[in-house]
């Protein structure tokens, strides 16, 4: 098995599960901020805790993929900065994140070897004026 197992069984057959200890949210929109981010890291823990009775001990650790950043670049980023990470959410764009998702499945769960769970924003957030920007 490729995959860090998050479960274990014992002598019994019984299925434990093991603390998510190291874990990260990476956010691919580019216009989510960091306090959101965490916001949502916040709200998983306790609903991975309270709904689904798992046994997380850690905050999420949180990053972003840089402008100029391949996503596969940034999955093995964050794996090289923390190794031990077992599972990765990945908080992907409104639209236009088809080959985002491709590339994130292929380069943690495949080459690396580390579970993703990848999800949509959908809250439509105040893009900047680009125009104003430009001037």
């Amino acid at each position: 098995m490729w995959f860090k197992p998050l479960v274990s069984t014992s002598a019994y057959g019984a299925t434990t599960a093991r603390a998510l200890v190291h874990w990260t949210l990476v956010t691919f929109d580019l216009y989510t901020p960091e306090h959101a981010c965490r916001e949502l890291a916040q709200t998983l823990r306790a609903k991975m805790t309270s709904v689904a009775g798992m046994s997380v001990t850690q905050d999420a650790r949180i990053d972003c993929v840089g402008r100029n950043e391949s996503t596969e670049d940034c999955i093995k980023r964050v794996m090289v900065n923390a190794p031990a990470t077992t599972l990765i959410f990945c908080l992907l764009p409104a639209n236009d994140n088809k080959h985002i998702y491709n590339s994130i499945k292929d380069v943690a769960e495949l080459e690396l070897g580390v579970l993703t769970q990848c999800m949509q924003n959908k809250v439509e957030l105040q893009k900047p004026n680009t125009l104003h920007l430009n001037l």
